[in-house]
């Protein structure tokens, strides 16, 4: 049977235990309340995780004025004087 020691280890690395880890875990939270609490609140964080983290489309137009917007900058414009005689500059 694991201990709340390995219970931890195997919360954090649990994707590469192997079967045998992962049933001693399990019947670890089984009789350790602490243990099952914090594998409750793992899945719920994962879970609210995996939720933040989905696609969500971009707002209708926001793409072709992205690249309106970058097309329009990224041209090399021709070097314009400004309205200003050399001597006021100098």
């Amino acid at each position: 049977m694991a201990n709340c020691q390995e219970f931890k280890q195997w919360l954090t690395n649990q994707e590469y235990a192997d079967e045998t880890a992962s049933r001693q875990a399990k019947n670890h939270i089984q009789d350790c309340q602490t243990c099952a609490k914090l594998f409750q609140s793992d899945l719920a964080l994962d879970t609210m995780l995996k939720r933040g983290m989905q696609a969500d489309d971009p707002p209708p137009g926001l793409i072709g004025r992205a690249r309106h917007k970058i097309e329009t900058e990224s041209r090399q414009h021709p070097f314009r004087f400004l309205n200003v005689s050399w001597k006021t500059a100098v």
